[in-house]
């Protein structure tokens, strides 16, 4: 769980970190969205396909903590799902799957491993910035996540 937290908190502080000042985003409403989007996608492209279930402990809107002009004014929007109904022997080419159908929407793999043993973990971006990420837990159970940029709330600047 630490590690998975520690990753999170590193993932948050990447999405975060894009210069130049915002002055318009996507709304919270519209991240949650995408987020969602993304990963019920991820999941319909899979085979066997997973049921999805939230995971509540990773499934967060939080402050952004980028250096970055108005981060104090900004969220990150990050969602999660754990992948049930796949038996452990399937995971090492459920993570080839993801990590494919992620490349062929031409998101960029940052990182992955563990399909001989597994314990697959995939971590990238999407084209619109969000972090993507598929993660053996502890638990001995797979977990996948979107992360937005920081966003303001309503999608622009609150007035001070």
């Amino acid at each position: 769980m630490a590690v998975t937290l520690a990753v999170i908190i590193a993932g948050l502080l990447a999405a975060c970190s894009g210069g130049g000042v915002a002055t318009k985003t996507m709304t919270q409403a519209q991240a949650t969205t995408r987020a969602q989007t993304i990963l019920r996608d991820t999941a319909a492209a899979l085979n066997p396909r997973p049921t999805l279930e939230v995971n509540d402990l990773l499934t967060v809107t939080d402050m952004c903590l980028a250096d970055i002009p108005h981060a104090d004014q900004m969220v990150n929007v990050a969602y999660s799902y754990w992948l049930r109904d796949i038996t452990a022997s399937q995971y090492g080419d459920i993570g080839r799957q993801i990590q494919a159908y992620w490349q062929k929407q031409g998101y960029n793999i940052q990182t992955s491993g563990g399909f001989s043993t597994g314990k697959p973990n995939v971590y990238g971006e999407t084209r619109d910035n969000f972090l993507i990420s598929l993660e053996w837990s502890a638990k001995g159970l797979l977990t996948i996540g979107a992360t937005s940029p920081c966003i303001y709330k309503n999608g622009t600047p609150p007035t001070s």
